[in-house]
Parts: C-alpha cells; sequence; structure tokens
C-alpha cells in the first residue's frame, strides 16, 4: 500500500473518531437547570386592567414606562363605547376628570389613585360594505 494512501487512511479514522467523540458529549449533555426564582427580568411593573368591549379589533398597542396606549375597532358608537367605560370604570372605583366633545372625538378622562385612563372614541367612515365602525383609542397611564 502506497505511502500517501496509509496517510489519508490514518487521517480519516482520526477525523471519524473526533467526530464520533464529539457526537457522544452533544448527544450526552445536558445543561444545568437554573432555579425559577433565580431568573430575574429588566423590571415588573403592574399594569392597570382594563375591561375592553365584546368582538373588538385590536389595532394597535404599545407600552413604555408611564403606561400604555391600546387602539381598537369596534361596531358600536362612539356615544356606546363612552357609556361602556363610564359605567364599567365607575363600578371599578375611577372616577371621571373630565368629558368632552371635538367632532368627530368623544373623550373622557378618568382617574383613580394616581392612575388615569382617557377614552377617546370617534366614527370611521365606510368600508367597501358601508359599515362604519368606530376607532377607540385608550391611554392608561401608570403615575
Amino acid at each position: 500500500m502506497p505511502a500517501h494512501y496509509k496517510k489519508s487512511l490514518i487521517i480519516s479514522l482520526v477525523l471519524v473518531l473526533v467526530a464520533s467523540f464529539s457526537y457522544y458529549n452533544f448527544y450526552k449533555f445536558k445543561p444545568k437547570a437554573v432555579a425559577r426564582e433565580s431568573v430575574k427580568g429588566y423590571f415588573t411593573s403592574r399594569i392597570t386592567e382594563i375591561p375592553l368591549p365584546r368582538n373588538y379589533k385590536e389595532l394597535g398597542s404599545n407600552q413604555n414606562e408611564n403606561g400604555r396606549q391600546i387602539t381598537i375597532e369596534v361596531t358600536e358608537t362612539p356615544q356606546q363605547i363612552q357609556d361602556f367605560y363610564r359605567h364599567a370604570l365607575l363600578s371599578l372605583g375611577w372616577q371621571i376628570e373630565f368629558q368632552g366633545i371635538s367632532e368627530p372625538f368623544l373623550n373622557t378622562k378618568f382617574k383613580n389613585d394616581g392612575k388615569s385612563i382617557i377614552v377617546t372614541s370617534s366614527k370611521q367612515s365606510g368600508d367597501e360594505n358601508g359599515n362604519k365602525n368606530t376607532i377607540v383609542a385608550i391611554d392608561i397611564t401608570e403615575n
């Protein structure tokens, strides 16, 4: 057997052994489990829960260090949405700070324990089927 064949055979055998050893170690590896209580998040916050009307469609949401904003679409009228939030939040202990109309928007600001919720609703122009939905912006501030 020529010398270069022997050399190639030895190199191939060594590579097969290294690959087998690597595969075996990878297969048998068990990572060290971290206890749940030692895992910490960046920060924690208590987010004010807010009721949402039935059959809403979430269009967007945003959260920052001061609170969050939610934008939804509903089939109710702007006034029905304002009434919904007035009844829901007043029953949860919130107080009305102000109400206002600035066409085409209806606005109500609620406050409770240094927190505030502003509900703005407006009727949108009809879609291709003539349906007119209401867009609702909910701004929650966690002071």
